[in-house]
This record gives structure tokens, C-alpha cells and sequence, in this order.
């Protein structure tokens, strides 16, 4: 199934979708399109005014596809159109009124032929990105899927840049599936991950790596940062929502400055879930150790407001805990 065009767009919006593309794909089209015009530019001016007698066709040929391959049709069509039209006027100058009917059906020869090879060009441009996309976005949510997290994730990581990675969990997915059918939760999930994206950045890095799993990271300045991105999730995928929408348990793991192994890292941050999800609470905080630390550093979880439709035994527990510590 192809792409819709809305994921498309939001597949461009995206610094993943210049992912491991070739190296002349990640040239900006402007710079591209300045590059071709200009090379054109010099060509006529030099073939009317030293009339060197060479035949530039070829080389007019290769300008428009590349234009068609790199650029777009529209630009491709406009840059073929005015390379016919300047050489149609200077072969004007040179040909007699009474053989005006020859240059006429000369030009529809080669605008018919240029117009072929630009929409051949057009066409596998298209294809070439429909594959991309369909390789790196989930079609179901329009998130980036996990080959394509890992290889953003990968390049995010060597910035050195603190971050926190969020592994996020749906609960009652299997039950919407078995009482409702898989359209419905499949619809859960479209609403789920429109959510998430109502309330992280644009060049934040969301991602879907299993059937109800997602991933999330974001680049923060500090720990403080870090855990008031987790409390606008936590409000935005679990107390904010309607009675419809699904709920989820997140693993929030912050990532201090330095290089990351990104795989262990999830990891961490998946054990982080299953604790929320084992506790009943909307999410887990921890810190990465830092060169002068052993071992990950958990935030308290005072601030980790329970869902209200779920059994709170943690919290219960710690509360219970607080009034013991008062009678001692």
C-alpha cells in the first residue's frame, strides 16, 4: 500500500528523511537547481556569441534530467522549455522565412522527446522516494519504524548532546483487538501516536518498535529538563485523554553528555516501563551514571501522579509508609 501524502509530508518534515539516502540526494534542490540554471546560462552565452559550432545537445539533455532526478518536473519542464526556445531563436536567425515550417516541426520533435525523459525521470524520483519512505515509516501511525530509529538514534547519539530516551507501552491493546477487532486498535494506535506528536517537537525523534511499543527521544539541556518532557507526556498520553483512548506505561531513561550506546540504552529504559507498568504508575525516571558513577540513578516518584482508572498499590504503600515513619 502506498504512502499517503500526508505521511509523506510529515516523513519530510523530519530530519530522518535524509537517513542514509546517496550523497547527491542530500543536495539541497536550491543549490542544485542555481547550479544547473547557471551552468545553461554559460553555454548559450558562449555557443551565440563565439558561435563555436559544437553541439551542445548532450549536454543540454543531461542538465534536464538531472533536473527532473534531483530538482522536480515542474523545474525540469521550465529549464527544457527555455533551452528549446533559445535555440529555436538562434536558429531563426540564420534560416530564411520560407523555411520557417522546418525549425517549427524540429522543436515539437525535441520538446516531445525532452518531455518523455523528464516524466520518465519524474516517475523514478517518485519511486525512489515512495521506497524510502515505506522502508523507514510505520504506515499505520506515521512514525519512523525501527530500522529508522536506530540509524537517526545512532547519529543523535555521537553529538554527545544530553537526552532522555522514552519507552512507552500500551495497556489493553490485546483486549481492544479481542473484544473489538483490530481496526479499532488500530485506530487506538493512530490516535495514540497523534498524540505523542501533539506533544513533542518536530525534530524530536518518534518511533514505533513493536506492535504497542514506542519510542521516543528528545534532546534536553539538563535532568530538570528532562523530567518536566516526562510529567507533559505522562499528562498528555495519560490524563489528558478521553475514556476511549489508551493509557501507557513509559520508561523514561536520561541520557547525560557523552557518546551512547544506544542498544543498551533501550534496554535500560525498557526495564524502566515494566517497572511503571508493574507499580501502576504513568512512568519511571532514571539517570545514566555519569563518569564518577556505577550504577543508573532513579529519580524519586513523587511527582508520578497514578492513573485514576488503575489499581495504585505502590502509592497506597508509600503512603501507608509515610504515616508509619510519623508514629515512630
Amino acid at each position: 500500500m502506498m504512502l499517503s501524502f500526508a505521511m509523506r509530508r510529515r516523513a519530510a518534515s523530519t530530519p530522518a528523511s535524509w537517513i542514509r539516502r546517496p550523497a547527491f540526494f542530500q543536495i539541497p534542490p536550491q543549490v542544485t537547481a542555481f547550479a544547473l540554471g547557471l551552468t545553461v546560462l554559460v553555454i548559450q552565452l558562449t555557443d551565440h556569441f563565439l558561435r563555436t559550432g559544437i553541439w551542445f545537445g548532450p549536454v543540454y539533455l543531461l542538465a534536464i534530467a538531472i533536473a527532473a532526478l534531483l530538482v522536480n518536473t515542474s523545474f525540469a519542464i521550465g529549464l527544457g522549455l527555455t533551452i528549446l526556445l533559445c535555440n529555436a531563436w538562434a536558429q531563426n536567425q540564420y534560416i530564411s522565412w520560407q523555411r520557417l515550417l522546418t525549425p517549427e516541426l524540429d522543436f515539437v520533435v525535441r520538446f516531445s522527446s525532452v518531455m518523455i525523459i523528464i516524466l520518465m525521470l519524474g516517475l523514478a524520483r517518485k519511486a525512489f522516494e515512495n521506497e524510502w519512505n515505506r522502508a523507514r515509516i510505520d504506515s499505520l501511525t506515521g512514525a519512523l519504524n525501527r530500522q529508522a530509529f536506530f540509524e537517526l538514534a545512532r547519529v543523535v547519539s555521537r553529538r554527545c548532546e544530553p537526552a532522555v530516551l522514552i519507552y512507552a507501552d500500551l495497556d489493553g491493546l490485546k483486549c481492544i483487538n479481542d473484544a473489538l477487532g483490530h481496526e479499532s486498535g488500530d485506530e487506538s494506535l493512530r490516535g495514540f501516536a497523534d498524540r505523542v506528536r501533539g506533544a513533542i517537537r518536530k525534530n524530536d525523534i518518534f518511533a514505533r518498535i513493536g506492535g504497542d511499543e514506542f519510542v521516543i527521544l528528545l534532546r534536553v539541556k539538563n535532568a530538570a529538563s528532562a523530567r518536566i518532557a516526562a510529567n507533559r507526556l505522562d499528562s498528555a498520553l495519560n490524563h489528558a485523554r478521553s475514556n476511549d483512548q489508551m493509557s501507557c506505561s513509559m520508561g523514561v531513561l536520561f541520557l547525560p553528555n557523552g557518546v551512547h550506546m544506544i542498544d543498551a540504552e533501550l534496554k535500560k529504559a525498557d526495564v524502566l516501563m515494566y517497572t511503571a507498568k508493574n507499580k501502576h504508575i504513568g512512568f519511571v525516571m532514571a539517570s545514566l551514571p555519569t563518569s564518577d558513577q556505577t550504577e543508573s540513578c532513579p529519580y524519586a516518584i513523587d511527582s508520578t501522579i497514578p492513573l485514576v482508572d488503575r489499581k495504585v498499590p505502590f502509592r497506597s504503600q508509600e503512603r501507608r509508609d509515610q504515616s508509619g515513619s510519623h508514629t515512630d
